[in-house]
């Protein structure tokens, strides 16, 4: 039973250090320790992180790499470099990382930035472009953004200590309403009326929410 345990160790430590090692074709970067890595070369937190890495471009030049538990990081300290490697061979160096659990099991790799890069994620960043990537197309949602940012901020106004739950209750709205802004009727039904779009300033000064409640009610 012991041996089979100190072989199962043995396993583990082979394959960690193995993938831990230094690769020939990485950038430069500090010496790694077995199996951590480089974690004590990572910030500590009682200085701003550009400070911590700045000094890695003294020391490494543009790029710089450190590895932590065999994840390797590429750092870019440099406007050329990164232009040079994420602008000109984007089509090399746009991949995203990919996790089992969550990309594959749980379905993330749904989401778009969660997306490898390829023709799908092109398509759908195309189409998000098309809805949201110009001034035009996102002042369809201004009327909606409008109403809802004031109704979140007279409800705060009115209950400050309910804060997290006017953030939980109303953020996640604004989505759902801005979809239904690109039908007309359902549009001028909710955002198109005077009080809904101005929500009269004067409510928040004599807490009345005759103008929430009339828009809610549509």
């Amino acid at each position: 039973m012991l041996s089979a345990i100190l072989f199962l160790v043995g396993v583990a430590h082979a394959i960690l250090y193995l993938r831990t090692r230094p690769r020939k074709n990485l950038p430069p970067g500090p010496k790694p320790l077995p199996i951590l890595g480089n974690i004590r070369d990572m910030p500590d937190g009682t200085t701003p992180e550009y400070q911590h890495w700045i000094k890695f471009k003294d020391l490494y030049g543009p790029i710089s790499h450190v590895s932590i538990l065999g994840q390797s990081l590429i750092i870019l300290h440099d406007r050329d470099a990164a232009n040079a490697i994420l602008e000109k061979t984007s089509t090399k160096t746009s991949g995203r990382p990919q996790f089992v659990f969550g990309n594959e099991m749980c379905g993330y790799n749904q989401i778009l930035s969660f997306k490898p890069y390829g023709k799908q994620l092109k398509q759908h960043r195309k189409l998000v472009h098309q809805q949201l990537g110009t001034k035009t197309a996102a002042s369809r949602f201004r009327d909606v953004q409008d109403v809802e940012s004031r109704r979140l901020l007279l409800r705060i106004l009115e209950t400050p200590e309910k804060l997290s739950t006017h953030i939980k209750t109303r953020v996640p709205v604004l989505p759902h309403r801005q979809s239904l802004a690109d039908f007309p009727f359902q549009r001028s039904k909710r955002y198109n009326s005077e009080d809904d779009i101005r929500l009269q300033p004067r409510a928040a000064q004599t807490g009345s929410t005759s103008a929430l409640d009339r828009a809610d009610d549509a």
